[in-house]
């Protein structure tokens, strides 16, 4: 199984696995001062030099190094942040292509892709500086715990985050479609949060049976329900997700993505990186709206 909730090497399995040359312009920016090396053992700051030296900037207007750009105080807001990211991973122990594999995934403007949200289930503020699309089965308990995490940060950073969810069942679990559909189904009724909910909280009991008892509990109209669950409407739905959960290379639920960018699980830790990331976005985005 791939893992999603570690990140302290050697990483554990924590997931459900899928089968299926100009400088910028000086501005009163940061200082190479600004990030500070003195919490570095002497091999931990020979690492952070050859990585701010190798890797480029963020901005791919300003073709320099990261160390170059913040020394120059160039004009990328992002240059001291990516520093910090690069910093921060290598005193916590991760080799050099671990911090540069996660700090490609945080701050190059290639790994950003265009993620569809318009038809699928959300929560929270449309107009949300910041989106987490989550790919999930309701069968997989690290999708139990992911969906009540994201709710807690939701809390944390009210009006600021919107999370969609998207489907993905794994034929490995024996409800993993049948559950889909009945989310899709509730949803139709405007009511798949509260679907979504008692599904997780009833992971262990799964089955047609129980599926028809909550939808009477939850207020469904039940012979609706039943006939949307078996629909060419919401098996389309479930198929769209899936579709495209495989063009982006799902390997394991839940498969998160954060303003488009892969909160991949072989470099971050949801559980302690993702409010850090959230808040690093809204600086990032606080910044480039201040710059212009």
């Amino acid at each position: 199984m791939r893992n999603w909730l570690a990140l302290a090497l050697p990483l554990l399995a924590m997931s459900c696995a899928a089968h299926s040359g100009n400088s910028g312009s000086a501005h009163n920016g940061p200082s190479s001062a600004e990030v500070d090396l003195s919490s570095l053992t002497a091999r931990e700051r020979s690492d952070y030099n050859e990585l701010v030296t190798s890797l480029l900037a963020p901005c791919p207007e300003l073709p320099q190094s990261l160390s170059e750009c913040v020394a120059k105080r160039s004009a990328c807001n992002a240059c001291t942040p990516a520093s910090v990211f690069v910093r921060d991973g290598v005193s916590r122990g991760r080799t050099p292509p671990q911090v540069e594999g996660a700090f490609r995934i945080r701050f190059d403007p290639k790994s950003v892709v265009s993620i569809d949200t318009a038809s699928s289930p959300q929560m929270g503020d449309p107009k949300a500086p910041v989106t987490i699309v989550e790919w999930a089965d309701f069968e997989c308990p690290f999708c139990a715990r992911a969906g009540k995490m994201f709710e807690e940060v939701m809390k944390l950073r009210p009006g600021k985050v919107r999370l969609v969810f998207k489907y993905f069942p794994l034929t490995s679990h024996p409800h993993g479609e049948l559950t889909a559909h009945a989310a899709a189904a509730a949803d139709l009724q405007g009511k798949f949060w509260l679907m979504h909910d008692e599904l997780f909280e009833n992971q262990s009991s799964l089955d047609e049976a129980k599926i028809r008892d909550i939808a009477k509990k939850i207020g469904l109209d039940v012979v609706k329900f039943e006939s949307d669950l078996n629909s060419e409407a919401v098996k389309a739905r479930v198929d769209k997700d899936r579709g495209e959960a495989d063009r982006l290379g799902l390997e394991g639920t839940p498969f998160v993505w954060v303003n488009g960018r892969h909160m991949d699980s072989k470099y971050f830790n949801p559980e302690d990186d993702l409010v850090p990331w959230i808040d690093l976005e809204l600086q990032l985005l606080q910044a480039a709206v201040s710059s212009k």
